[in-house]
């Protein structure tokens, strides 16, 4: 594309600077810097000067984005599969990389991947670090909502907001073109309980309101970092009274030490706490009358 500007004065001294505007310029696609523009000046027809290199514009801010997460399941610690749904501001052409970054509460392994257009086609990608790398197989057309599926993915184990997810398309010389976040998601199913037994170790006195200890022993869906409780209700025939003595623990287990806290304004049912180290099945003592 050629311009030509034409001079305002019959004529202009040496290392004057001149300016002059265009508009109705569309930047490039992407932040990779542009060929370089060409000037040259003439004089009627015959040319004086000449600048061929060096004369480029980079963008530096990306194009935006649109996109939503919608997973499959949201119940705590599930595995299902996520439902991406992405709008870009710009046209995406065919073998661009759509890099979409995973919060930490969420956990991908394995994945396989999907665009939804009618019907559900593969489509290639990729797992690194925190980071799927989908290769689209075709444009993407400015302001359409395209749809992915995603396989392999684990909810977050509790009902807290994840963080944010991140989503960039990349060309395939790895420039970007635009960017974007989609909202974290929240559970709101808790999972269940694999297994829960339990075992008198103490018996119970023959008279009524005698105390005795029961062995506990509960194997968890979701593994239990150390700042998690495990939260006891006792049936109402039972009153738990434990007290704690200086230096030990009424909840004890050969390998660990649990503390039991009544529950506040209901001492029946106890908070049992201690150091969970990324277990999923826990033994503990618990004395009641």
């Amino acid at each position: 594309m050629n311009f030509t500007a034409l001079a305002t004065s019959p004529s202009l001294p040496a290392s004057t600077a001149i300016t002059f505007s265009i508009s109705k310029i569309v930047n490039p696609p992407s932040t990779k810097p542009s060929n370089t523009f060409s000037v040259y000046s003439y004089l009627l027809g015959y040319l004086i000067e000449s600048l061929t290199s060096g004369v480029t514009v980079t963008m530096t801010t990306p194009a935006s984005l649109t996109a939503s997460v919608v997973p499959n399941s949201a119940i705590n610690g599930d595995s299902t599969y996520y439902l991406l749904f992405v709008t870009p501001s710009i046209a995406i052409p065919t073998g661009s990389i759509l890099k979409f970054t995973i919060p930490s509460e969420v956990t991908l392994a394995s994945p396989t991947c999907f665009v939804l257009s009618g019907t559900t086609t593969s489509i290639g990608c990729t797992y690194v670090g925190n980071v799927l790398s989908i290769t689209t197989t075709s444009a993407m057309v400015t302001s359409t909502q395209y749809n992915f599926q995603v396989t392999g993915f684990t909810n977050p184990r509790t009902m807290t907001q994840s963080s944010s997810f991140g989503l960039t398309f990349y060309t395939s010389d790895n420039y970007i073109i635009s960017q974007g976040t989609a909202a974290g998601i929240k559970n709101t199913a808790p999972n269940y309980i694999t297994s829960l037994t339990s075992q008198v170790i103490v018996p119970a006195q023959s008279y009524l309101n005698g105390s005795q200890t029961i062995l506990f022993t509960i194997t968890t869906k979701n593994k239990l970092a150390s700042t998690d409780y495990i939260y006891l209700a006792f049936p109402s025939v039972y009153t738990y009274e434990g007290t704690v003595p200086a230096g030990t623990s009424i909840c004890t287990e050969p390998s660990s030490n649990y503390m039991c806290v009544p529950e506040a304004g209901n001492t029946d049912n106890v908070k049992i706490t201690g150091s969970f180290s990324n277990q999923d099945t826990f033994s503990f003592h618990v004395q009641y009358y």
